[in-house]
């Protein structure tokens, strides 16, 4: 059968390792369309639920979840043999054994786009494995990949299907940013130094898991994980908290070489989860109380 007939179907994250893992996926495949519903975590359980109340998913060849943590109470509906589950969630590994019949490939690694990587037989170019190192770079915090960080500023400026945006422009891996990107990049950067500066910085000492550490706290609607980025970067600098007012939300990240593992805490703290690197959740009480512990920093 010719690999483009097959009846499949791709559920994955709208960030740029879901992305990325769809457009790997396809080169594994071999093919170059491919259906997909993109979708955040926290959307996922709503919007399968709508999906399955119009197909049934037995009569698909296969059904692909990438990035994705599923819920549990979504699991027994998608839990055939016909699908491939392939993420690197720490909260989805703990519940790995609730599958019976589903393929799954959740493990710890850096991104879920280098675990698809790892799939690919046939030979592939050096702008293709550049492209994924690079976002495997990003998704991972360590940014010591060239040109990784404004391959994700060139992500978030795509407006509407930011997955369709990403797949159409590095199709054929990373040849560099044409002239239309470098101008976003420039834009964004600068933007960002404003951001940064107009943020008001609160720290506190506070004990996680036993152990004392150094946050830092700041409020901001946009470029969430830049300010964070600098806020790791103050001085003796454990743990960065960026709120969002306008979202409620809350997001956490902390360095590699912290003992906290932000997912526990935002899932303490805000009723969220993620990585151990880089979490969220939303506003509660509990964090409102936590938030009580700061300070406005002197810098």
């Amino acid at each position: 059968m010719n690999t483009e007939e097959v009846n499949r179907i791709v559920f994955t994250d709208i960030d740029l390792d879901g992305a990325s893992s769809l457009l790997a996926l396809k080169w594994h495949l071999g093919v170059k369309r491919i259906q997909y519903v993109g979708s955040s975590v926290s959307q996922l359980t709503d919007k399968l639920k709508g999906w399955l109340n119009r197909y049934d998913i037995k009569e698909f060849d296969e059904v692909y979840f990438l990035d994705l943590d599923i819920s549990d109470e979504m699991k027994a509906f998608i839990d055939f043999p016909n699908v491939f589950i392939i993420d690197h969630h720490e909260s989805h590994m703990e519940k790995v054994h609730l599958y019976k019949y589903a393929n799954v490939d959740v493990t710890e690694t850096t991104s879920t786009v280098k675990k698809v990587f790892k799939m690919i037989k046939t030979p592939l170019t050096k702008e293709q494995k550049l492209l994924v190192l690079m976002c495997d770079d990003y998704d991972s915090h360590k940014l010591v990949v060239p040109n990784s960080y404004e391959l994700q500023l060139v992500f978030g400026n795509y407006q509407g299907d930011r997955i369709k945006c990403f797949n159409d422009e590095f199709s054929e891996g990373f040849h560099g940013f044409n002239l239309k990107q470098q101008k976003i990049i420039e834009y964004h950067k600068s933007k960002i130094q404003e951001t940064i500066a107009d943020t008001d910085i609160f720290t506190a000492v506070v004990t996680v898991s036993g152990r004392e550490v150094t946050a830092y706290a700041g409020f901001s609607s946009t470029y969430i994980n830049d300010v964070a980025q600098f806020l790791l970067k103050l001085p003796n600098s454990d743990l960065a908290i960026v709120i969002n007012n306008k979202s409620n939300k809350v997001s956490f990240r902390s360095n590699d070489s912290s003992v906290v593992d932000v997912s526990k805490l935002a899932q303490t703290l805000t009723n969220g989860g993620g990585h151990p690197r880089a979490a969220g959740g939303v506003i509660s009480e509990k964090f409102q109380t936590f938030t009580k512990l700061f300070d406005e920093a002197k810098l």
